[in-house]
């Protein structure tokens, strides 16, 4: 996990834990951490992820402190931003 603060949770359909935190993002499958929006490749305001919210639709958003949001496509397993101002 890349942080111990998590400042938001939620669980999709199949069981994963996602979990905000200041320096980027963690799925959690049960036994392992994935870290996503962290590192060399983001920017601090990218990696403070302020919140996370899945859809009844399954569709998975984060939202960061600096109003960037990002929609998690399973098929790139990656997250996409689409919007921020």
């Amino acid at each position: 996990m890349p942080q111990s603060n998590v400042l938001d949770m939620a669980q999709d359909r199949k069981g994963f834990l996602w979990l905000a935190t200041e320096v980027g993002v963690a799925r959690f499958d049960g036994y392992q951490f994935k870290t996503y929006l962290s590192g060399a490749n983001h920017d601090q305001e990218t990696q403070e992820v302020k919140s996370i919210y899945v859809t009844e639709n399954g569709i998975l958003w984060a939202g960061t402190r600096s109003g960037k949001l990002f929609r998690y496509h399973e098929s790139l397993d990656d997250f996409v931003v689409c919007g921020g101002w």
